[in-house]
Formats: structure tokens, C-alpha cells, sequence
């Protein structure tokens, strides 16, 4: 919601910074026109179960040119990429981002095995720290 309580619109998905280390950025679908939009993560005060709230209603839209391809092309696409162990071995694809709310520092990620690997043995979750510090030898992979 913006600072005036009216729907900015329905998040979509999240920009990361290019390392993949912070969400930048908060890409929205629907609502005032239906267009889609950016509003850079330092405008939003809180995020709930139900609604984000923004500090002011900024939105940035084709119109914002130079502000809106700087955001785009510092973006890490992240969920869908395959995560692979240090010996090579698969891992899983990453499913979701777990990142802090009050400042959009990613935390984690939430790696999927399939449909029947979920069902069998869960969902893993990889420590942010495990890629930043090397540790483990954990890699991301983009999607081909």
C-alpha cells in the first residue's frame, strides 16, 4: 500500500542486487492503470503477512528512464537457478529467497529437489553465508 492507503499494486517479484546479496527493488502488477512497476526497497516502511506498506507512493514506470534501467541492470535473477556442491553434485534448484525485511539483506534459500524429491525427503534450505564466505563450496548456476 502507499503512503496514502490506496493498493499501489500486487508485488510480482523481487530485484536483487547483482551478487544476489539484497533486494533492491520490488517489481508490482495491477493496480491504479494495471501497469507493472518498480518501487526501490527504500521506500518500504513494512512488510506484513498481508500488505507491504511504503513510506511514499513511488512507483517507477517506463517514465522513470534513467532510475528504472539502473535497477534493472544491477538485477540477479536467483529463484530457478540450480545449486550445485563442491564434488559437482546437483543439489536442487532454488525455490525461494528468505531475506530480512528491515533491510532486504537475503538470508537464505529455500532448494527444491523436484516434485517427488520435495515429496520424499523436503525442501533444504542453503545458508546465505555458506555462498558469500565460500564455505562449503556451494554454487548458484543460472537457469540455460
Amino acid at each position: 500500500m502507499s503512503g496514502d492507503g490506496r493498493p499501489a499494486g500486487r508485488v510480482a517479484d523481487l530485484v536483487f542486487s547483482g551478487r544476489g546479496e539484497r533486494v533492491i527493488a520490488l517489481l508490482l502488477q495491477g493496480g491504479r492503470g494495471a501497469r507493472r512497476g518498480l518501487v526501490p526497497f527504500e521506500e518500504v516502511a513494512a512488510i506484513g503477512p498481508a500488505a507491504v506498506l511504503l513510506r511514499r507512493p513511488v512507483v517507477l514506470a517506463a517514465r522513470d528512464g534513467a532510475r528504472l534501467r539502473g535497477l534493472r541492470q544491477t538485477h540477479a535473477g536467483i529463484v530457478g537457478r540450480r545449486v550445485l556442491g563442491k564434488d559437482g553434485r546437483d543439489v536442487g534448484i532454488v525455490a525461494d529467497v528468505c531475506f530480512r525485511p528491515d533491510g532486504g539483506e537475503v538470508t537464505g534459500f529455500v532448494v527444491s529437489q523436484g516434485f517427488l524429491g520435495d515429496i520424499a525427503h523436503g525442501q533444504g534450505f542453503l545458508p546465505a553465508e555458506a555462498l558469500r564466505e565460500g564455505r562449503q563450496g556451494w554454487l548458484l548456476v543460472p537457469p540455460v
